[in-house]
This record gives C-alpha cells, structure tokens and sequence, in this order.
C-alpha cells in the first residue's frame, strides 16, 4: 500500500506539476492547483490499518471476558 501510494506520489508530481503550472498560469490567477492527495491516503490507510490491528481485538477480548 506505501510503495502503491509513493509511487502514484512521484508519477503525479513528474508528469502534472508543469503542465498543470502553465495552465494556471495562462487561466490566470483562479485559486491554488490541486494538490496531490496520496500522503492523505497513507495516513488514512496506516491509521484504519493500526486500529484494526489494536482496537478489534481488544473490542473481543472484552466481550468475551
């Protein structure tokens, strides 16, 4: 899942950031880019995987206590 979403991270960031700087330059001033959200998703990801890794068995081990 990290290597999946740091490669998408570097394949975005090569092959967009100068086409999609040009356009904002030629459209004009129209807010900030979009910005690459594979860091979010790993973070999202490693936190739902760690609380499924802790918070499921300790949520059994107490139900079954």
């Amino acid at each position: 899942m990290l290597r999946g979403a740091a490669l998408a991270s570097r394949r975005i960031r090569l092959s967009l950031s100068q086409p999609l700087a040009e356009l904002w330059r030629s459209i004009g001033y129209c807010g900030t880019p979009p910005k690459d959200q594979s860091r979010r998703f790993v973070v999202v990801a490693i936190t739902l995987t760690l609380a499924v890794w802790i918070v499921l068995p300790l949520l059994v081990t107490l139900s079954l206590a």
